[in-house]
Formats: C-alpha cells, sequence, structure tokens
C-alpha cells in the first residue's frame, strides 16, 4: 500500500487504464514487483485515475449519499407501511 501510495505521489494524474496498472506502474518507475495489483481497489483506482479521479469519484458517492439522504428525509416516509414489508 506504501509503494502504491508514492506512485500516487509521483504521478498524481495517474498512470491510465490498463490491465495490471499496478505491475505496470511499480515496473515504469524500476520497482521490482511480482504483484499484478495492490490488494487495495482505492489504490488501484488512485494509479488509474490519478488524484482528480478520486475526487470524482468521491464526490459522485457523496452525491449519492445525499441524494438519498433527501429522498428519505423529504418525502412523506410511512414507517408503518414500510415495516409491513419487511415482516412479508
Amino acid at each position: 500500500i506504501h509503494s502504491g501510495l508514492d506512485m500516487i505521489a509521483s504521478h498524481p494524474l495517474g498512470f491510465g487504464f490498463m490491465r495490471e496498472v499496478f505491475a505496470q506502474a511499480a515496473t515504469s518507475m524500476g520497482i521490482k514487483n511480482n504483484l499484478g495489483h495492490a490488494h487495495s481497489g482505492f489504490i488501484d483506482l488512485g494509479l488509474a485515475l490519478g488524484i482528480p479521479g478520486i475526487v470524482l469519484w468521491l464526490l459522485f458517492c457523496a452525491s449519492l449519499f445525499v441524494t438519498g439522504y433527501r429522498r428519505f428525509r423529504y418525502q412523506h416516509f410511512d414507517l408503518v407501511r414500510y415495516r409491513q414489508l419487511i415482516r412479508c
């Protein structure tokens, strides 16, 4: 994970989408590597998309959360009917 974060820091715009981006990024930086991936989806995402891609991904996830929260809070929510659906 630490080497993946170092690679993201050295290439903040990412390496681009490719198969086994961690291995190819390590090879291009001169790091000997036997792994095909970083064992962390976020590190692989950061290596592929860079910091701007990570920020856009987090904004997308935040927008989903905010939209869901607003729909839950502001729409009429019939708790009794919801409980009946769960019991079935």
